[in-house]
């Protein structure tokens, strides 16, 4: 455990069966709409971890990389210091090449066989996901946890879920409900959506590396520590 999660106490997480929450994303950088999202899980869904997995290069991203993956990690690392329910897994960064989210399931249910996954997915990502190279691989051995965005198609979530296969029939209306959850089975698979009711942040990775230098209210988009840290690394010049 000690060579993937650098934060935290990492014996703790060997010593029974756990529910461990998975991040995956490039955060370049990580804002306050990914910690707000981590929060909502942790106390939503009951799990005993929320890991952050940063991205060495991300299947549906530019192959022009904004920041070192060591920089992403550091800030993820400033980030979350602090927060015992956090983690960070450096797996992905130590495979190298595309980050298939199959792949890291796959190594992670080698290693922890009896650990329960759950990937979270931001709402835009939800919509891409039928299209993912081995996508009901992933649903075979992870439930998918889905946070909404302020002013969310309905329609387009249900296009979704029926190209995974899923009985509009017998899910629950509206999709993403008004407080709680709401969870939902694909025919013919082991585990389940989930889709939060919140929170509904609006933020983004790419437009605060686009307008940090320019405009003071990215910097509240931010952590403080890693606002520091972009600044004294010079980083979206």
């Amino acid at each position: 455990m000690k060579e993937i999660l650098k934060n935290g106490a990492p014996g703790l997480l060997l010593m029974k069966p756990k529910r461990i929450a998975l991040f995956g994303g490039s955060f370049d950088p990580i804002h306050l709409g990914h910690l707000a999202v981590a929060r909502e899980v942790f106390q939503q869904m009951k799990v005993d971890r929320v890991w952050f997995i940063p991205a060495w290069q991300s299947p549906n991203k530019s192959t022009d990389s904004f920041t070192s993956p060591e920089q992403r990690m550091a800030m993820v690392h400033s980030a979350i210091e602090g927060c015992v329910e956090f983690e960070v897994c450096d797996q992905e960064l130590k495979r190298g090449g595309t980050s298939y989210s199959h792949e890291t399931l796959e190594e992670l249910q080698r290693l922890y066989p009896e650990t329960e996954w759950l990937w979270i997915l931001g709402l835009d990502t939800f919509f891409d996901f039928p299209d993912w190279k081995h996508s009901h691989r992933i649903l075979e051995l992870a439930d998918l946890i889905v946070a909404p965005r302020p002013g969310y198609d309905e329609a387009r979530i249900k296009d979704t879920l029926n190209r995974l296969g899923t009985d509009l029939s017998q899910v629950s209306q509206p999709v993403i409900p008004n407080k709680g959850m709401n969870s939902v089975k694909s025919e013919g698979l082991d585990h389940q959506i989930h889709f939060l009711a919140g929170p509904r942040v609006d933020l983004s990775s790419s437009r605060i590396r686009q307008e940090f230098g320019k405009n003071a209210v990215t910097k509240k988009m931010l952590p403080p520590s890693v606002v520091h840290y972009i600044m004294d690394h010079q980083l979206y010049d």
